[in-house]
């Protein structure tokens, strides 16, 4: 390996002098020293760069390919450059390894013979010249291109990046050579191979539709798409992203076929495409001849095994012009320039002759034959090599590839992680079974764990995949039924890992194995699952006990009822009935009385005047749909118990297919003890704090259900699955987003109607029978979690880019369902709770951006005549400034009807906001151009770094020290006002940025929590009408948050473990002490303002809550204790509101009009 040298990355390579390197030949791999010189940069790429030099003493012309190599693996292009020898393909003639300027960094450099051009340049010479290339150039080049594909498909090798940039083309002779095998691999049968593959342009469209069993079919569709560029001078399918890739495909050859989507792979079913008829080729190939035209029509075929490979294609008529021996190849660059002999392309191999022997006449024209047998090729008597195995080599130098059998352990997992979803193929062709249903698949891993119980542990994947413990519960059971030492076992590791997440206080995971071990009921002694449920409801009748206000006895009583569904769907079948109805009617006590808390976190709080009429208030009630979730699921239960506990909407896929006469091995298994789990004395709250759950749908008011209704009994516990999998899943919102996709095999069969069916078809289709749309059930489910109060378990932006991605895997299923969805929280804005309205207009305005900016803005038209302070009006104002933020106003101004344009003032369309001191006119404006006024400055600092937050951030590192001088003055809170003021005027057109460069000034400390408060709710409330407008909100939320955070920076620091205890009374007793005086403080400044009602509620929720969390998680006891802060603060909120509203407030007559309407002032 060479020495590392100074300089970049590729410092290897000195310019102007002899390098010495020891190297590998390319072919035996011998040692032996090469030198070269003269090295230049003449292609980069994302994995490399690749030098031309001349190799010394010979003067010979050489490329040096240098890419980073992963010391863990073998490089898969250097592999295969190895075992290949061809004349149209690049060869590699030496390799070896040098350091890089970092640490452990390795790079491989590949010496290959060089070629001076692509076949992409030569066709852009001809597009340069306003012509195409040759025909006669574009078969010679496609009839090259399938010569070498032939060779490496015989030995099992696919490219998997064919296009015009990697065919190498010596202009001189015509000779052309394949290059670039950085993405090639050696494919073999049933091996899942990666799908995002191919530059797009020339990507099959099985690749698209996401199969990973495909073939070599694929470099034969690249080879289509090449030889169709060269023809027509440009790309035939030109697509900008996977979706619109596969758009510009159809629109040539037609939609797909069901079959030919099959055939492509058979486990897609995401789109549905709008039928298109193919268009003939002779009208996009018009001046092409009939032989072109039907080589490229076999060529570009949906289905893989209907296209040509390419030893046939090279016998097809379109090349016949080569095998004529009078052709000439004239020089089509040089106007008089003289023709040239063709380059040779009937020198072909044993290797290659024994491809398809019957086809060698066709491929060897007669002028050609001679040649062959005076190297011993007869073609009448030829003995092709034989082919000892499929995909194997051909000739005793490749290497062997080694089988290799995967361990049991990794076998189970991709088992687990597919079980429900459709089969897994494993075994050999005939064993496929393209329908196999999940009790076949549950059948399989209870087979597997059963016949492997000593290397098979599922207690990791329990948790991991919410929707699917059914089924690994199933399996269990089954596995039970053939190996009962292996339940014995893994009962025995289930307390490892259930008892810590009690004893912390996880709760949802602890509800997830209670799920897991009630779907195992059936090989339980005695009471089984049931004796955990009665120990958690006697912690919950303590906990109630002891306070009326405590939150963590109302989640014990949710996981109970959501444990004994499962329970009884099992395969203990009714047994155990009896043990779940009395459970259910002493769960009644704690779960039908209404919290404290629940008017705190609904989102929907009842905002009408006392004199609103019966009508109003009836017609709000109808509108939204938001009760106590447990209140609905104990009547849920209540219902079920009465009518013998159907529950056909769970899965039952331990009914494994028994054949007739065949004993019930379940019923006759082996029974365990249950595990034994105890819970301690004093229950922890978690990491995650409990509020009352609400239950809110947004498909409530449609006329028709297509969700489950609050009466339904399968709201509750459908809804809680799929929460489980949106939390569960954050670390990877594709996953998550097709598991949302997916929902539908998850549940009982006749749950839901097909995928994508149209709502104005929904009747037809569920006709007799309550079934629901699985789209607007998985909206529904992450619109809940978005709009959880008082706050989402994960950040906002997360729940946003899981909608992203539904919409993404199947646009046509999900675009309606969020448009419904759209609509019914925009006709409920007045009445919806200012966070949420907050949280509804920041994915709103994200997820437009996502998809072009495109709505159907014509629908809102008529609240465009609305006051600015109505919320609908006001969400239509700010969700078009949001848009301008994520864009620019040109291009937001494009996409909306005339009407709104004139919401984008000519302003707001400028790139950089107008500097007022430009103006003569304005005071000081001579002054102001030099003097150091706060004004000035900062009005200054604002215009300079208007280009880019960045460019702002700049500013403010300079010029640091003087603000926070001015700042921490005398008259520092007047002056950080001013900061602000100045600030918020330069963009006042633009109120967002603004917003965001205050934030940045907060992070600096030049201005302060209470000057920012202060100069919005004090000195610039205008009357109330401020409140209106999003900015105002996001602004006091992130100044908010600012001071919270800091709150729990310091509980973070007591609560480290091994601090001195000196140093801990310190921090609680002075420093957590003095951060929540500021807080407290911040809050009341924000209580003693001019509020409306909505926003006082919002803010009182935070600040109550940001208060009582301290005291819970530095004592970790006394759970109750937040509860009761919580509930303290909420009267005290509540009476100050009706003070305030007794003496009447401050706000102006307009705002206290809306207010009167229900308006969100």
């Amino acid at each position: 390996m060479s020495q590392n040298r100074p300089g970049g990355v590729f410092s290897g390579l000195r310019m102007g002098e002899v390098v010495r390197e020891k190297v590998q030949d390319g072919l035996t791999g011998e040692q032996r020293e090469i030198q070269y010189t003269q090295c230049k940069i003449v292609g980069n790429g994302s994995f490399g760069v690749v030098f031309q030099t001349k190799l010394s003493p010979s003067g010979e012309d050489a490329a040096i390919k240098r890419v980073l190599q992963d010391k863990r693996f073998k490089n898969r292009e250097l592999q295969i450059m190895r075992i290949v020898r061809h004349p149209n393909i690049v060869e590699l003639k030496a390799f070896y390894y040098s350091n890089g300027e970092r640490k452990d960094e390795v790079y491989l450099n590949l010496v290959l013979e060089y070629v001076p051009e692509t076949v992409y340049r030569a066709s852009r010479y001809f597009n340069k010249m306003k012509t195409t290339m040759p025909i006669l150039e574009v078969k010679l080049y496609i009839y090259q291109l399938f010569r070498s594909l032939a060779y490496i498909h015989s030995q099992g090798i696919c490219h998997r990046d064919i296009k015009p940039q990697n065919l190498l083309l010596d202009p001189a002779t015509g000779v052309l050579k394949l290059c670039d095998f950085g993405s090639a691999k050696i494919l073999v049968e049933n091996e899942p191979n990666v799908s995002y593959i191919c530059s797009r342009y020339y990507r099959a469209p099985e690749l698209i539709f996401g199969a990973t069993n495909y073939t070599t079919k694929i470099d034969v569709w690249s080879t289509g798409c090449v030889m169709a560029e060269l023809m027509l001078g440009q790309p035939l399918f030109p697509g900008e992203s996977g979706i619109d890739q596969l758009v510009e495909i159809i629109k040539v050859l037609g939609t797909p076929t069901r079959d030919q989507i099959r055939t492509m792979n058979p486990n897609y079913m995401e789109h549905k495409f709008p039928q298109i008829k193919p268009h003939p080729f002779n009208k996009v190939f018009r001046k092409a001849s009939a032989e072109a035209i039907e080589l490229i029509s076999a060529l570009l075929e949906y289905t893989p095994t209907q296209r040509l490979s390419a030893i046939d294609a090279m016998c097809q008529p379109f090349f016949d012009e080569l095998r004529d021996p009078s052709t000439r190849l004239p020089d089509s660059r040089h106007a008089g320039g003289s023709s040239r002999e063709l380059p040779a392309l009937f020198d072909f191999s044993r290797h290659e002759l024994s491809i398809a022997p019957h086809l060698n006449h066709k491929l060897i024209p007669p002028h050609a034959r001679a040649r062959l047998a005076a190297q011993g090729l007869d073609l009448d008597n030829f003995s092709p090599i034989r082919k000892r195995r499929y995909n194997d080599d051909w000739e005793d130098r490749r290497p062997q590839r080694r089988r290799h059998e995967e361990p049991v352990r990794v076998t189970l997992r991709k088992k687990v992680l597919a079980v429900g979803e459709g089969p897994v193929f494993d075994g050999p062709p005939h064993e496929r079974r393209p329908d196999q249903r999940p009790e076949e698949q549950v059948a399989d891993i209870a087979k597997l764990v059963a016949d492997n119980y000593f290397d098979s542990d599922l207690t990791g994947e329990i948790v991991e995949q919410p929707l699917k413990i059914p089924f690994l519960a199933a399996a269990v059971v089954v596995a039970n039924s053939q190996k009962p030492e292996y339940t014995a076992e893994l009962v025995g590791k289930i307390p490892e890992r259930l008892q810590p997440l009690i004893d912390s206080g996880s709760w949802r995971e602890v509800k997830l194995y209670l799920r897991f071990l009630g779907g195992l009921q059936g090989l339980w002694e005695a009471d089984g699952v049931f004796a955990v449920l009665e120990q958690l409801f006697n912690k919950a009748v303590e906990l109630q006990t002891n306070s009326s206000d405590d939150t963590l006895g109302l989640e014990l009583v949710k996981i109970i009822l959501l444990t004994i569904p499962y329970t009884l769907a099992s395969s203990a079948g009714p047994a155990f009935t009896d043990q779940a109805n009395s459970l259910i009617e002493r769960t009644d006590v704690i779960a039908s009385i209404p919290h404290a808390l629940e008017a705190l976190v609904d989102p929907f709080p009842s905002m009408e005047p006392a004199e609103a009429t019966a009508a109003t208030a009836a017609a709000t009630a109808t509108t939204t749909s938001h009760e106590s979730a447990l209140a609905l699921l104990q009547g849920h239960m209540v219902h079920e118990s009465k009518t013998n506990w159907e529950l056909s909407y769970l899965p039952r896929p331990w009914k494994v297919h028994r054949r007739d006469g065949e004993e019930d091995l379940l019923a006759s298994a082996q029974k365990h003890a249950f595990p034994a789990l105890t819970f301690p004395h004093t229950l922890q709250l978690g990491p995650r704090s409990i509020f009352p759950d609400i239950y809110l749908s947004v498909y409530s008011d449609q006329g028709l259900d297509t969700v489950p209704a609050t009466t339904d009994t399968s709201a509750i516990v459908m809804r809680d699955a799929l929460n489980d999998t949106i939390n569960n899943l954050d670390f990877n919102r594709v996953i998550t987003a097709r598991f949302l996709v997916d929902a539908d095999r998850y549940f009982g069969r006749h749950t839901f109607v097909p995928r994508g069916t149209p709502f104005d078809k929904l009747r037809e289709v569920s006709a007799d029978r309550v079934m629901w749309k699985p789209e607007d059930v998985v909206v529904d489910a992450v619109f809940a979690q978005l709009f959880t109060l008082p706050a989402p378990e994960h950040k906002l932006v997360y729940y946003h880019s899981v909608l992203t991605e539904t919409c993404k895997l199947a646009p046509q299923a999900v675009a309606p369902s969020l448009g419904r969805a759209i609509r019914f929280l925009y006709r409920n804005v007045d009445r919806m709770d200012v966070e949420l309205i907050s949280r509804f207009l920041d994915w709103f305005a994200h997820h437009l951006s996502n998809f072009g900016f495109t709505w159907k803005w014509t629908e809102w038209v008529a609240d465009l005549d609305l006051p600015r302070i109505q919320p609908r009006k006001a969400f239509i104002v700010d969700a078009i400034d949001k848009e301008i933020r994520l864009s620019f106003a040109q291009r937001i101004k494009g996409t909306l009807p005339d009407e709104y344009k004139a919401l984008i003032t000519a302003k707001k369309e400028q790139d950089v906001p107008d500097f007022k001191f430009a103006d003569d006119q304005v005071r000081f404006a001579e002054q102001g151009k030099a003097a150091a006024s706060t004004d000035v400055l900062v009005t200054a600092m604002a215009y300079v770094g208007s280009k880019s937050l960045s460019h702002f951030l700049a500013i403010v590192e300079r010029s640091k020290d003087r603000l926070l001088a001015i700042a921490s003055g005398d008259e520092g809170k007047a002056l950080q006002k001013q900061i602000v003021t100045s600030v918020m005027a330069f963009w006042q057109d633009q109120r967002g940025n603004g917003v965001n460069i205050v934030d940045k000034l907060l992070n600096y400390a030049i201005v302060t929590p209470p000057a920012v408060i202060e100069w919005l709710l004090r000195d610039n409330i205008d009357g109330g009408s401020v409140l209106a407008a999003v900015w105002a909100h996001e602004l006091v939320e992130r100044t908010c948050t600012k001071v919270i955070g800091r709150v729990k920076q310091v509980v973070a620091a007591v609560r480290q473990p091994g601090l001195d205890e000196g140093k801990k009374a310190e921090l609680q007793t002075v420093v957590l002490e003095a951060e929540l005086a500021k807080m407290r403080s911040l809050f009341a400044l924000v209580h003693d303002s001019a509020w409306a009602a909505k926003w006082l509620k919002a803010w009182s929720r935070r600040g109550t809550v940001a208060e009582a969390w301290p005291d819970k998680d530095t004592a970790m006891e006394g759970v109750d204790e937040s509860d009761r802060r919580v509930r303290a603060r909420l009267d005290e909120d509540d009476q100050k509101a009706e003070a305030e509203a007794a003496a009447g407030t401050d706000m102006d007559a307009e705002a206290a009009s809306s207010h009167t309407n229900g308006a969100d002032v």
